[in-house]
């Protein structure tokens, strides 16, 4: 197995406490620059605060939907299942480049859903 699959690996099935801790709060950013931006936006002008959460939400919807078209029209390709020990198969770097591709077929799916929930009015 290359260099690079096994970094794929490591980066996606994170095995120490602190790993796990460093996944899952990774998203903290954007949500504080979310946060600031709806208090500045609330000092300015606190009419378009619901504008704001309203576009969220039509964001977020978006990519629900996206991500639950991709379960609907490609069941078999969870990318989870890839790196799955319980299947017995030893992970190679074949399962890495099929993990890759469940994951862009994934992300285009949501950013569609994304893009495509911008045009609500």
């Amino acid at each position: 197995m290359s260099e690079r699959s096994k970094g794929i690996l490591d980066l996606v099935k994170p095995t120490t406490l602190a790993a796990k801790l460093r996944d899952w709060s990774r998203g903290w950013p954007l949500l504080l620059i979310f946060v600031i931006a709806l208090a500045i936006t609330f000092l300015v002008s606190p009419g378009k605060v619901w504008l704001s959460v309203w576009g969220v939400a039509k964001m977020a919807l978006g990519g629900f939907g996206g991500f639950w078209f991709h379960r609907w029209v490609a069941p078999y390709l969870r990318p989870h299942r890839f790196l799955d020990e319980a299947t017995g198969l030893p992970l190679s770097e074949a399962h890495a480049r099929i993990f890759t591709v469940a994951v862009y077929t994934r992300c285009a799916l949501v950013v569609a859903g994304v893009i495509a929930a911008g045009f609500i009015p």
